[in-house]
């Protein structure tokens, strides 16, 4: 497993190709999601579901996981605890979706809420954004993300994952 933490800041514009604004609005509270997967070619955003027992299955054998191992990704995403929240046009209601909380300072917390999504053909790893929360070390964050490495013992090459936001 690697662990990704952050802050998500930025602007909304009205562009042109060359980056020239004719206005932009900055974005000063922090509320999204940010998606990461291993799938190469942009998800699916029209077909994100919860992801099932099937698609968990799945993606334990792709990175040669054993579902009864703790650190499997189905024991580690094992409550269905979270706010709801859309992912592009579809909602995704609360408490539906495998899921998990990250810590803060060795302990469970109630923020850092992260879903297991899946789009007709990849996992879809979904952290809820927070806005300037404590995080595992005390340090305030926006986001802390879990994703899976490969199951294999010894030095293995890391998987690629791609992230996306999505602001609303």
């Amino acid at each position: 497993w690697k662990a990704y933490v952050g802050n998500v800041s930025g602007e909304f514009a009205l562009q042109d190709a060359s980056g020239h604004s004719v206005f932009d609005w900055n974005v000063t509270a922090t509320e999204g999601e940010l998606y990461a997967t291993r799938k190469p070619t942009v998800v699916d955003w029209n077909n994100v579901v919860c992801a099932g027992a099937a698609q968990i299955s799945a993606e334990e054998t792709a990175l040669n996981m054993s579902g009864s191992s703790p650190d499997s990704v189905r024991n580690t995403f094992n409550k269905k605890s979270h706010a709801g929240f859309y992912a592009g046009l579809t909602e995704v209601e609360s408490d539906t979706c495998n899921s998990t909380n990250l810590y803060v300072n060795s302990e469970e917390s109630s923020d850092f809420a992260e879903v297991l999504l899946y789009d007709g053909s990849s996992i879809v790893y979904a952290a809820l954004l927070e806005d300037s929360v404590l995080g595992f070390d005390g340090t305030e964050y926006d986001f802390q993300i879990i994703l899976p490495d490969s199951g294999l013992e010894g030095n293995q090459a890391p998987e690629t994952y791609y992230f996306y936001v999505e602001l609303t």
